[in-house]
């Protein structure tokens, strides 16, 4: 009975592993996954990013650190503050893909 416990919660725990690797594997994913998890399901479905266009340099120089610059033109609105969801960042660390939202100042 033991064993069957054990491989129930290492298959789950594979499985929680896979969902995260895929829902973090490309930038688009991962801020879908972000706007999902900030409350907004349906949104996360239709929402239409583009990448920021910048100059050549800043271009360059985010490239080096890994990060990258979305904005939506149909942005949803925070549920906390009220303050539409227009700029995103996207940070890769290692393999894997991170989003977050960057209010407005």
């Amino acid at each position: 009975m033991g064993c069957n416990m054990k491989l129930k919660w290492s298959i789950a725990l594979l499985v929680f592993i896979a969902l995260f690797i895929f829902l973090h594997s490309s930038p688009l994913i991962a801020l879908r996954t972000h706007l999902f998890f900030k409350g907004h399901p349906v949104r996360a479905i239709d929402c239409k990013f583009e990448e920021w266009e910048y100059d050549d340099e800043l271009k360059k120089t985010l490239y080096e650190k890994n990060i990258r610059w979305y904005v939506t033109f149909d942005p949803p609105e925070a549920y906390e503050t009220g303050i539409p969801m227009y700029n995103w960042k996207v940070e890769k660390k290692g393999f894997l893909y991170f989003g977050s939202i960057n209010y407005p100042v």
